[in-house]
């Protein structure tokens, strides 16, 4: 797991307004990638 591709997550979220049920998932996911 690298919190560098939460950051870009976390960016590009914050770039296109997202923060819907389909960001969380993809938060939630790369917090459980090994």
């Amino acid at each position: 797991m690298t919190t560098n591709n939460q950051t870009s997550i976390a960016s590009l979220a914050k770039k296109r307004r997202t923060y819907s049920a389909e960001f969380k998932q993809q938060i939630v996911q790369a917090c459980k990638a090994p």
